[in-house]
């Protein structure tokens, strides 16, 4: 099940995507598009970064091992 953490991962993932490819896919400028969806998505969310960190700290230890 999805939590609401990965929820906005997801649509920040979703909208990177469309701003890299509304900017013709340049190569090299993942990072770039990834933090301007994610700021976005604060927005759209109402979400500050202590807002993420809390939404991080409620994850179970074992939810995902890869994050940190």
């Amino acid at each position: 099940m999805l939590d609401k953490l990965d929820t906005f991962d997801n649509h920040v993932r979703e909208r990177a995507f469309t701003l890299w490819e509304e900017a013709g896919c340049p190569d090299d400028r993942a990072e770039e598009f990834w933090h301007r969806a994610r700021e976005v998505e604060m927005q759209e969310y109402g979400l500050s970064e202590a807002d993420l960190k809390t939404l991080a700290e409620e994850r179970s230890p074992g939810d995902d091992a890869d994050f940190a």
